[in-house]
């Protein structure tokens, strides 16, 4: 027999058996078979009015996977953008006007090739 501990929202949290548990089993649990507790390990079932039922995530909407993409678009060019700015700041403080130049024209392609990026992601490209 296997026990599932589960949260107020019905989210399994652990599982346990008196085998190897002994008494130490959280109170707000429900009995599980192993092919309960099998079912539960995929992520696909929560309790439910106090029993083991399949509830599936829900579909992901077009605008949470818009906002993945934004969302990963950031992170891959933020530390670009870091980057740059902090080289900048660093040629700005040497005066070296010839790698600021070179810097700026980096930020710049920089700059449209994220804008295309974003604007893709926006016209569902």
């Amino acid at each position: 027999m296997y026990y599932g501990h589960y949260n107020e929202d019905g989210k399994y949290l652990g599982f346990y058996t008196r085998e190897i548990h002994g008494d130490n089993i959280p109170n707000q649990r429900i009995e599980l078979t192993e092919q309960e507790w099998q079912e539960a390990l995929t992520g696909d079932y929560k309790v439910i009015d106090g029993k083991h039922t399949y509830s599936p995530p829900p579909e992901t909407t077009a605008e949470e996977i818009i906002e993945k993409q934004f969302a990963t678009l950031d992170a891959e060019y933020q530390a670009q953008f870091s980057e740059l700015a902090q080289a900048l700041g660093l040629a700005n403080l040497d005066n070296n006007t010839e790698l600021i130049t070179e810097l700026q024209e980096e930020y710049a392609e920089l700059k449209a090739e994220y804008q295309t990026e974003w604007e893709a992601i926006i016209n569902g490209d």
